[in-house]
């Protein structure tokens, strides 16, 4: 479903891209905001990469609503900077667990996000699977003096990097980008012409991870104190009357009495069984985090078991199953190596071993079980 009508108008009457020249696209993505020029809101806000800092991360969880909770709470550990605003998009999930991109917004942009109060706020690199889906692609963009280098899986997976040239860039991303084609972007003018149509064409459903929730927090409370205001006024004008009335009407006013507090009453009722409910939540996602196996410990472990000139180059964490990908010298004797650790258990290759090529080392991927005793009978 594409975005039309109403929705259409609303979002893309004003799309602000913010870099290091801000510029508002127009039709042909052309308009630059003129310096000092202050604008009350805009549509959509799309960040340069230099205001967030993105990554992939997989959760034992089906729900994007739990994952955000989770990233919520250990946000410190997973962002590079202090920050409270971050977007979560979903990459693949099965089996109970779920993979997304997560974009955290630096800090510095929250006064400019206040001040615009954008209904969506995307990334860049987010809009960069839409223009040719299901296909893996690297995109080379260079705009404003700046060098974008993005990679996009067929899954719609994101990996981005500013400056450095691509075949660094493909050894970073690893094998999935090994045979990317790569498409080249000259210019600002073609860059938002192009963002601009990805946008137009992107479903809607696809924007919902970008949507500016706490501009609907604001909409919503300056929804609540319209109306608070306006009972409060309402209340002291009967305040008034009834003081003029009082003779005949003390009978009303304590039926009236009687019933705003059996209200009061339902709501903090109901306020009560909401922090039971939240404190119960809470309560649920600390018992399925602390069963995360602790990564400190774990890399101080293979720092002690790894051969020499042994290099990781990729390792994933799932509960206690860890997966650890790189290059070493003997293949047999890494696995045996690891096998030895404490706490670990079933270790095994997951692939078979190859030679590197250019460095005559074998390549590894060796999968094991991570965790004190009885966690790790459990994984087994």
């Amino acid at each position: 479903m594409r975005v039309r009508g109403l929705v259409g108008r609303l979002l893309f009457h004003s799309i602000l891209y913010h870099g290091r020249k801000s510029r508002l696209v127009d039709g042909d993505g052309r308009r630059r905001v003129p310096v000092g020029e202050r604008f009350k809101r805009v549509g959509i806000l799309v960040l340069d990469k230099r205001h967030y800092f993105e990554t992939k991360k997989t959760f034992p969880f089906t729900g994007t609503k739990d994952i955000r909770s989770a990233v919520g709470m250990d946000i410190s550990s997973m962002a590079p900077f202090k920050t409270a605003r971050f977007l979560v998009g979903r990459i693949a999930g099965g089996n109970g667990k779920t993979t997304v991109n997560i974009w955290f917004i630096r800090p510095e942009l929250s006064d400019t996000i206040e001040a615009l109060s954008p209904r969506l706020i995307i990334p860049e690199s987010a809009l960069l699977p839409f223009l040719d889906p299901g296909v893996g692609k690297i995109y080379d963009i260079c705009t404003d003096g700046k060098n974008l280098l993005a990679y996009v899986g067929a899954d719609r997976r994101v990996m981005s990097m500013a400056g450095g040239d691509i075949v660094s860039f493909r050894r970073t991303i690893g094998a999935g980008a090994k045979d990317c084609a790569v498409t080249v972007i000259h210019g600002m003018d073609e860059y938002l012409s192009l963002l601009r149509g990805v946008l137009e064409k992107m479903p809607l459903k696809m924007m919902s991870p970008f949507v500016n929730r706490d501009m609907a927090l604001f909409s919503r409370s300056r929804q609540s104190l319209k109306w608070g205001f306006g009972t409060g006024a309402v209340l002291i004008c009967l305040f008034i009357g009834l003081s003029f009335l009082l003779p005949y009407l003390a009978v009303s006013r304590l039926a009236s009495e009687d019933e705003v507090l059996s209200r009061n009453l339902r709501e903090v009722l109901k306020t009560r069984e909401d922090v039971e409910y939240y404190y119960d939540r809470r309560v649920e996602l600390l018992e399925r985090i602390n069963h995360y196996p602790s990564k400190i410990e774990l890399i101080r472990l293979l720092n002690r078991l790894l051969p020499d000139k042994t290099r990781i180059r990729q390792m994933t964490i799932a509960e206690n199953v860890v997966e650890i990908r790189g290059v070493t010298p003997k293949g047999s004797e890494l696995l045996s190596a690891i096998g030895a650790g404490k706490g670990i258990q079933n270790a095994r290759f997951t692939k078979s071993v190859r030679q590197d090529r250019k460095t005559g080392m074998e390549i590894f991927s060796i999968s094991f079980v991570y965790g004190d005793d009885r966690k790790a009978e459990a994984g087994s």
